[in-house]
């Protein structure tokens, strides 16, 4: 009966997560404790271990999918089997079918000598440290590639015959539909390589934040045990080597459907330093990315006269303060949005092309965005036409802070129907907010001004707050953008019709 390999606990609070990386394919062997897919939660990309050892039968998940703990990820045909088979003491240098034939076909052999302890002393300093790849290099005249081999000659001599490594890269070759646009050969579009190579998670991290695949790195440890410097080394022999490439399709359309054009050696006009993206900024480049190519928006703009507003906030602000609440304009806003949007239902939908259909939400949830040191999150705030403003606010602070703190679980992060975006407390006269697909609109909130109005024969100081509504123009007309801002205005402008309201 076939094993099956189920989602460990994956830590305090952490309930979900959705699958970034499948790495490994049905008939593939894998070992106990081999890591077998890559979760993408709120706090961290994480590498899930397998629990058993055995043949993949089947895989259970793809990519994008949101796994549960305890949920099935994939099944072992012989799990049992492999993991009463006893193990001399080293792990495999290949996975899958060609990895058993070739043990079968390969003498044994006695283990390797030990490696001298200044050099087990660095391959253990290499593998801790996560480097980054523009370090600044040694005095030492010798290339990368004669580091590398050198640091493998020392293991080659005196190991009896194992399944070769991964071969070093081909020649350059000329541009051709498929590769990258960093100046290497597009990894994904080559052969998949005959083993998993056996390499730490620091390693596979640096070589996933470089766009490598790491079981086409040359690896120089025992039994092609995959190093950080030979990542770097096989990344510098791609970057020297080979030409620019033409943008791969998957990544031109992700980028808006046109090719990219490769960027240029910024080093020739000064200093540089590059940064591997964290996950939420490389999940929220390819979201805004896929919404920029397949929304087609337009943006409209007004103002609200929040003077009565503001003066009656800032009233009772210090009542609810001393009551543990902190009255912001936000949860004012939001308020206002769920009235519009209940109205205007064609604002709080969904497109779907395939069915040609338009999907009308019966609820308002209403996702508010966060600026925390990791980047953009936006917390979903349910339900918000049946809370009154005081509920919303306690409501707001919460999420935010727990986005803040990295406590926010993934199902909080998703649901919205809706969106709101308040950068006033930064500054900013006004701007242009991207919708957030599905969704079909996103409404941005700019730093409110005094402004000089003409009122009643004279002019008046007014405060003037700047909203602008994006939306998707296949869907919402522009006459219902300019009909949902100008309602917006009015409820901001008379807000005892809803501030009462269960608040």
């Amino acid at each position: 009966m076939p094993t099956e390999v189920k989602l460990p606990e994956l830590g305090e609070n952490v309930e979900s997560g959705q699958v970034v990386r499948i790495m490994v394919a049905p008939g593939d062997v894998i070992e106990s404790g081999q890591s077998i897919i890559e979760l993408e939660t709120d706090k961290a990309a994480i590498e899930v271990p397998a629990s058993a050892g055995g043949t993949v039968e089947a895989v259970l998940v793809k990519m994008g999918d949101v796994v549960e703990v305890g949920q099935v990820l994939l099944t072992l045909a012989d799990g049992a089997a492999a993991a009463a088979k006893p193990s001399d003491g080293r792990k495999p240098s290949v996975t899958g079918p060609r990895a058993a034939e070739a043990e079968s076909s390969t003498p044994s052999a006695p283990p390797p000598p030990a490696a001298k302890p200044d050099s087990e002393a660095a391959v253990a300093r290499a593998e801790k440290d996560a480097v980054a790849v523009d370090e600044d290099e040694p005095s030492a005249p010798a290339s990368p590639p004669a580091r590398a081999a050198s640091k493998a000659a020392p293991h080659a001599a005196p190991r009896a015959p194992e399944p070769p490594p991964v071969q070093p890269p081909a020649e350059p070759r000329s541009a051709e539909p498929g590769d990258t646009e960093a100046g290497g050969a597009d990894e994904a579009s080559s052969p998949v390589p005959s083993r998993l190579a056996p390499a730490p998670p620091s390693v596979r991290r640096l070589a996933r934040e470089l766009g490598l695949d790491v079981n086409r790195v040359p690896g120089s440890g025992p039994a092609g045990r995959v190093s950080l410097e030979d990542v770097k080394a096989h990344a510098r022999r791609l970057l020297t080597s080979a030409p620019p490439r033409a943008p791969s399709p998957e990544r031109a359309a992700t980028a808006g459907g046109g090719a990219v054009p490769p960027l240029p050696d910024f080093a020739e006009w000064g200093e540089i330093e590059r940064q591997p993206m964290s996950n939420v900024r490389r999940l929220t480049a390819e979201r805004m990315s896929r919404a920029w190519s397949v929304i087609p928006q337009v943006t409209n703009f007004d103002h609200a006269d929040v003077t009565e507003l503001e003066a009656l906030r800032k009233r009772f602000a210090e009542t609810h303060r001393q009551r543990g609440v902190r009255l912001t304009l936000t949860p004012i806003i939001l308020k206002a949005a769920s009235i519009a949007l209940t109205e205007m239902p064609q604002l709080n939908a969904s497109i779907d092309m395939e069915r040609q259909e338009i999907v009308l939400k019966h609820y308002r949830h209403i996702a508010v965005a966060v600026d925390t040191d990791r980047g953009l999150l936006v917390p979903v705030v349910r339900d918000v036409d049946a809370k009154g403003v005081l509920a919303l606010a306690r409501e707001v602070e919460d999420l935010a802070k727990r986005a803040r703190e990295k406590k926010i679980q993934v199902p909080e992060l998703r649901g919205a129907s809706f969106t709101v975006t308040n950068l006033g407390g930064i500054g900013g006269s006004g701007f242009s907010p991207i919708v957030n697909h599905p969704e079909v609109a996103v409404l941005g909130v700019a730093r409110g001004e005094w402004t000089p109005r003409f009122q009643n024969g004279s002019f008046v100081p007014r405060l003037m707050l700047p909203l602008a509504l994006s939306y998707d123009h296949r869907l919402v007309d522009g006459a219902d953008g300019a009909r949902f801002l100008r309602r917006m205005a009015a409820l901001l402008e008379d807000p005892l019709c809803f501030l009462l309201d269960g608040a």
